[in-house]
This record gives C-alpha cells, structure tokens and sequence, in this order.
C-alpha cells in the first residue's frame, strides 16, 4: 500500500461528480422552469399595460359611478317624494271630488224638496183659488139677493126723499107769502092812523106796490129756477146714489176678491220666478262643477299615465345601475386575480433564481474544498466549470 492511498478521494469525487450531474440536471430543470416562466412573464407583462390602462379606467370610472350612484339615490329620494306628491294630489282630489259629489246630491235633494214644496203649494193655492171663487160666486149670489132687496126698499126711500122735499118746498113758497103779505097789512094800519098823511102814503103804496110785484115776480122767478135745479140735483143724486150704492153692492165683495187673488196669484208668481232663477243658478254651478270635475279626472288621469312612466322608467333605471354594478364587481375581481397571479408569478421567479444562485455557490465551493492543493491544476482541468446562467437576470 502507497504512502497516499488514492481510492478514498476517487471515491469522494465520485461521488461529488454524481452530486454535480444531479445539480446540473436540477439545474437544467431550473433553466427551463425559468425560462417557462421567463416567457409567461414576457407574456404577462405584454399584458402588463392593457391590465395597467384597465385599471387606470377603472380607476377613472370610479369617481363618475360614484357620483353616478349619489345621484340615482338622489333621483330615487325625488321619485319618491314625487310618487308621494302625486299619490297625495290623487287622494285630494278624489275627497275634493266626493266633497263635490255629496254636494251635489245635497243640492239635488234641496231642488226636489222645493219643486216638492212648489207644486204643494200650487195645490194648495188652486184648491184655496177654486174655494175662494166658490165663496165669491156664493156672496155674489147673496148679494144679489140682498140689492134686489134693498133696490126695492131704495125706491119707496127716493119716494119718501121727493115727498119730503115736496112738502119742503111747499112749507117754504106758504113761508114766504107769508112774508111777502105783511107790508100791505102794515100800511093799511098806517092809514088808518093817519089821516093826513093819505095822499102822501098813497102815492108812496102806489110806487112800493110797482116796485114790489116787480120784485116779487123776480124773486119767484129765481126762487122756481132755483127749487128747479135743486129739486133736478137731489134727483140727480138721489139716481147715482141708488145706482152706485147697487154697483158697489154687486161687485164690492168680487172686486175684492179678485184684487187679493191677482196680489196672491202675483205673489205666487214672484216666487215662482225666484225660484226658476234659483234652478238656473244651481244648474249652471252645477255644469260647472260638473266641468271641473271633468277637467279634474283628466288630470288625475294625466298623472296616474305619469306617475305609470316614471315607474318603468325607475324599474329601467335600477335594473341598469345593477348590471353595472355587476358588471364592476366583475372588472374588480378580474383585476385582483390578475394582481394574485402576477405576485405569485414575481415570487416564483424570485425563489427560483435565489434557488439557482445558492446551487452555484454551493457547486463552487464544493469543488474548491474537494480538490487537494497539489492536483489542482489538474483537477481543475478534468472538471469543467459551471458558469452561472444569467438568463433569469
């Protein structure tokens, strides 16, 4: 046996080149894993920037779909309060309408009361009408009875009333020859006391008898012209005083009757007429009403149609907001995944090239404290040496 027995180191390198076949070919493997995986970087990072721009429109689109969002629940709080506006408006006018509508039918019910009360009460005026006239032909009738009475009891009353002015008119004319046939009596006394003065009262008898008969014929005269008219006037009288007591007497009680018929029947009609009037103002507020309401359903109508159109218009509107939202969610989870994979990936290549370095170190000095100091040269030229890669740099 040789002083330096050979076998032991043989095997040892032997073994160390078996180890270093088994890290080249980990080693080879390494390379193409990186080289797999240095090829999928170059693909992802072709990717990189579309990735970048999506997320950098991401970004962007995200202040407008936030302020998109306030303003959908800005536009649904003012859907709402506009749905309650309109539900409100709708119920008032259907109270306004009922209110109007009982209205009505208490107004109808008025007319009817008083056409009812109207036409009772034209009964009642032909059936006090149709009395009265009863009434007034039956005083008509006893007053008849009673003129033809009292016209007969009124002629022996004007005979009366004549005789009495006759004897009147008698008493008066014996009066006044009475009157007239005293002088006469007063001269002859006059004469027969004085018998000297005779001559005189002759001539002066003479000359008053003249002047008397011709006053006294005068005075007949008027006084027949005057008994004439009187007796002509209290005949005159006496005529219209019969005839018009027998008149007033005839048609007193039916004149009267008829004014206060014609005041009644006037009356009746003033009513009639005011509530005629009444009729044509409650139909024509009525028509009015009835205008109004009509105007007031087609406007109820228009916003029931509105408040319809604001609704599929909203369902539209939150159906669209959910399929973008959707559709953001969708974008989001893209954009993380894609983050996760690129992490995984930069790790991987990270541990995979740290991997490889220590490899080559660990090679290295295993081959520099394997070899003695004196088959250096020579073993550094049997085993060649392994230069790092630098691909995965």
């Amino acid at each position: 046996m040789a002083l330096f027995d050979v076998a032991p180191v043989l095997e040892g390198v032997a073994s160390l080149q078996e180890k270093v076949e088994d890290a080249i070919t980990k080693s080879k493997l390494l390379l193409e894993a990186v080289e797999g995986s240095q090829s999928k970087y170059t693909e992802l990072s072709d990717e990189y920037p579309v990735l970048r721009s999506l997320k950098g429109r991401l970004a962007a689109s995200q202040g407008p779909n936030e302020a998109l969002s306030t303003e959908l629940v800005k536009f649904k709080l003012e859907l709402e309060s506009f749905v309650e506006e309109v539900f409100n408006a709708h119920d008032q006018v259907r109270k306004d309408l009922k209110l109007w509508a009982n209205e009505l039918d208490r107004d109808n019910t008025k007319l009817r009361r008083e056409r009812e009360e109207l036409a009772n009460e034209r009964r009642k005026l032909e059936v006090d009408r149709r009395d009265f006239d009863a009434q007034c032909l039956a005083a008509a009738s006893k007053e008849q009875q009673i003129t033809e009475a009292r016209t007969v009891t009124s002629t022996d009353d004007t005979d009366q009333t004549l005789s009495i002015v006759m004897n009147n008119y008698t008493d008066h004319c014996e009066e006044d020859k009475k009157t007239k046939s005293a002088p006469s009596h007063v001269t002859r006394d006059v004469e027969c006391q004085t018998e000297a003065k005779v001559n005189l009262a002759e001539e002066t008898g003479e000359e008053d008898i003249q002047t008397a008969e011709s006053i006294q014929v005068k005075d007949e005269e008027d006084r027949l012209e005057m008994e004439n008219y009187a007796s002509l006037r209290c005949r005159s009288q006496l005529q219209t005083a019969t005839i018009g007591r027998n008149q007033r007497i005839l048609t007193a009680p039916v004149s009267r009757a008829k004014a206060l018929l014609f005041k009644k029947q006037d009356h009746a009609l003033r009513i009639h007429q005011m509530l005629l009037d009444d009729i044509t103002k409650v139909k024509e507020e009525k028509q009015l009403l009835k205008t109004e309401n009509s105007l007031l359903s087609k406007r109820a109508n228009e916003a029931t149609a509105d408040l319809f159109h604001l609704k599929n218009k909203m369902t539209i509107n939150m159906s669209d907001r959910d399929e973008l939202y959707k559709k953001l969610l969708k974008s989001k989870e893209q954009i993380l995944k894609l983050e996760q994979t690129l992490r995984r990936q930069a790790l991987g290549l990270v541990s995979n090239i740290k991997e490889q370095r220590q490899l080559q170190e660990e090679i290295r000095w295993s081959q520099i404290f394997a070899l003695p100091l004196n088959q250096h040269s020579s073993q550094t030229k049997r085993i060649p040496r392994v230069r790092p890669s630098t691909r995965g740099r």
